[in-house]
């Protein structure tokens, strides 16, 4: 330490508040972010295609993590056979997450989760 100098150190005590309905145990298999995400509602690929984020590659994603998204509002594109699906948001809702490693171009299935949405 260089002469004139003063290290300080704080110490600061946080308190979190986790709001819970019920005690529950975990079954076997099951994960806390199960539970934690269980208020959160799907968004299941209706057929099975290319999927697209944005409606171009310069262009913004259709959506932003976190900010609320009005009903029927487009959020992804589903190429499939040369023609343009749109997904539509079902609800007025935010969504929280987009499934794990999903960017545009990818090949989805039929039934498989795109995103995890909040209803707002």
């Amino acid at each position: 330490m260089s002469p004139g100098l003063i290290k300080h150190y704080y110490f600061i005590r946080v308190r979190f508040v986790i709001e819970c309905c019920q005690k529950r145990t975990l079954t076997k298999g099951e994960k806390m972010s199960d539970i934690i995400n269980s208020d959160l509602k799907e968004v299941i690929a209706p057929l099975s295609g290319t999927i697209y984020l944005s409606p171009g590659t310069e262009e913004n994603n259709y959506f932003e993590i976190g900010v609320v998204i009005p009903e029927n509002q487009t959020i992804f594109l589903i190429e499939a056979m040369k023609l343009f699906n749109e997904i539509t948001m079902p609800e007025r809702g935010i969504i929280r997450k987009i499934s794990s490693g999903l960017v545009d171009g990818d090949l989805v299935s039929e039934g498989q989760v795109l995103a995890l949405y909040e209803p707002a």
